[in-house]
């Protein structure tokens, strides 16, 4: 029996969420499985297992943030547990990983900004919500 790939089954799977996710999210999803997790792409699914997961999502929080991470996480998470309801897996190695922990974000515009902002606007209905 051939190894199947995680490159090899992705197409299915990005296939089927194509119709099911907005186009922005489908978008996300296939970045962070095309891109952030590409190491994993070449290598068989039975061979991954929650320590190459765990290494992958640590390996992506040093690079790339506690964000991009916890995104390529449930990416990969929902991944496994569609392949899981196929029949090619019996477990999904992204449960007991850890998720990062995210920072959340606390600037706010200068006051200087503002103004650069309520001058840009013009006078047309776009505008006048702005200043509203």
């Amino acid at each position: 029996m051939r190894a199947e790939t995680m490159g090899a089954i992705l197409p299915a799977y990005l296939g089927r969420q194509r119709g099911h996710l907005r186009p922005r999210s489908y978008i996300e999803c296939e970045r962070h499985l095309l891109k952030n997790c590409k190491p994993l792409l070449g290598l068989p699914l039975a061979k991954i297992d929650r320590r190459t997961v765990a290494a992958r999502i640590s390996d992506i929080a040093n690079t790339r943030g506690a964000v991009s991470a916890n995104r390529a996480r449930a990416a990969l998470s929902a991944f496994f547990s569609w392949t899981m309801r196929e029949g090619l897996l019996d477990s999904n190695p992204v449960i007991g990983t850890n998720r990062q922990l995210e920072k959340s974000r606390s600037r706010v515009l200068s006051d200087d900004e503002l103004k650069a902002i309520l001058r840009a606007c013009g006078s047309d209905d776009f505008g006048t919500i702005v200043v509203c």
